[in-house]
């Protein structure tokens, strides 16, 4: 009798090893086809594999891929539902039945669950643009509409009215005194990282570099100035737009001596198209002020 359970229990995992083995090297040869584009064999393959494993949202994604490619679209849109519901993200399923629905020539349908892939967090511009079926939307109505959904994911600071307000330092500049009779160096202030925000290139006159980094941050509400230069000065300035000036303040540190102090920076647009760049510390805690650095820019081509 022991002997009999002994080889029923053998058998049992021979045929548990078998069916595994079976599985996987079905899952192989369906991920194989659908790297290949061999939509037929994919289909066949990932439909044994969803039967065996219904929880499994992956097979039954690209089950529904690959009825798309083969035109087989009700088939396609109830695996793609099915993979909703064992786990794959919404935003994925809904821009797969967008494809889905613009290949049908339903362009209203498709530009719905793009718009819905859009407010769960889809802002590849690129990929739309360069979809065989997606691209076919652009000029459709409502396209634009949809595409501001996904801009806004793509390009987020570009819809913060704030994150502009420091515009109108960027550009290309010679920095003089007052007069334009002295150079204290050359600025190039670009707005960077799809208008998050604005770094700061300095060389002074005498060859020292700095940098700054300069964004506004939506959860305090305010712009933000990190500044390292290579003399050993470090600046970390935060404030926002003033009567029409950015006014930043904070602490000024030094490396050599070391030193700690209140700073702030003040930059206004002139009415000659000119930036005025005024730093000023403190050695009394705020009372009173001293002119640090007092700078114009002058736009590159307007000083040459």
């Amino acid at each position: 009798m022991t002997s009999m359970k002994a080889k029923i229990f053998a058998l049992c995992a021979f045929l548990i090893l078998a069916v595994s083995a079976y599985a996987q090297n079905l899952a192989q040869q369906a991920n194989a086809s659908y790297q290949a584009k061999e939509w037929q064999a994919a289909a066949t393959a990932y439909e044994s594999l969803s039967l065996d494993d219904k929880s499994n949202g992956q097979y039954l994604y690209r089950l529904g891929v690959s009825r798309r490619q083969l035109g087989e679209y009700q088939a396609a849109v109830n695996a793609l539902e099915k993979a909703r519901k064992a786990g794959v993200p919404d935003m994925f399923v809904d821009l797969e039945l967008a494809r889905l629905f613009a290949a049908r020539e339903e362009p209203e349908m498709a530009l719905e669950k793009l718009r819905l892939a859009g407010e769960q967090g889809f802002g590849s511009v690129q990929q739309i643009e360069q979809d065989p079926e997606l691209s076919t939307l652009a000029g459709s109505d409502g396209f634009e509409e949809v595409m501001s959904v996904i801009n806004k994911n793509y390009a987020p600071c570009e819809y913060v009215e704030e994150a502009k307000d420091f515009d109108f330092w960027v550009g290309e500049w010679d920095v003089y005194n007052k007069d334009g009779t002295t150079q204290y160096g050359e600025n190039t202030i670009t707005r960077t990282n799809r208008g998050c925000y604005l770094y700061e290139q300095w060389v002074s006159g005498t060859g020292v570099p700095g940098n700054s980094m300069n964004y506004y941050d939506p959860g305090q509400k305010r712009w933000r100035q990190h500044w390292v230069g290579a003399g050993g000065s470090i600046i970390d300035i935060y404030g926002g737009l003033v009567g029409g000036s950015m006014v930043l303040e904070g602490r000024l540190y030094t490396i050599n001596p070391p030193s700690e102090k209140p700073f702030r920076g003040t930059w206004t647009p002139l009415p000659d198209g000119r930036v005025r760049q005024l730093f000023e510390h403190s050695d009394d805690k705020g009372k009173t002020w001293i002119s640090w650095f007092d700078g114009y820019y002058q736009r590159k081509l307007e000083s040459q």
